[in-house]
């Protein structure tokens, strides 16, 4: 009896402290709501597996160097492996943008244009600066 409680009082911690994410794989050319839509696909939801030690949820995509996003990923995986940024590389002959975004929280992983993408602000702050001192 005893053993049994234990069991009960520790799925119910698991259950309690468990992550859950939206999950769901989308690639350039395929139809699916993975990107823009994924809130209102109950099969896009997952809790996090007890075997990631901080699990954390995260969208990640890949931008073409026409600004295209190619490819556009949303799940769950360990805080060790979140990068939360963006990072220009070569695949092949092509040059691309893959970009990361990390949350803690039940189904925070929502954002679908990709903030990241966006004109850093040191940089706009630069060309402003720039232009300023060009015009003056």
């Amino acid at each position: 009896m005893k053993l049994f409680i234990v069991l009960v009082a520790v799925s119910s911690l698991y259950t309690v402290s468990a992550l859950n994410c939206y999950k769901c794989m989308s690639v350039l050319g395929e139809p699916s709501d993975c990107q823009f839509g994924f809130d209102t696909n109950p099969n896009y939801k997952t809790t996090c597996s007890a075997f990631i030690d901080d699990p954390r949820c995260y969208v990640e995509f890949i931008v073409s160097e026409d600004g295209s996003i190619v490819r556009f990923e949303r799940g769950c995986m360990d805080e060790d492996d979140c990068e939360d940024d963006c990072d220009e590389e070569r695949k092949g002959i092509y040059h691309v943008k893959e970009c990361n975004q990390c949350c803690k929280g039940n189904f925070c992983n929502t954002s679908s244009h990709g903030n990241k993408m966006r004109l850093p602000s040191a940089v706009f702050i630069t060309a402003i600066s720039v232009l300023a001192f060009i015009i003056l």
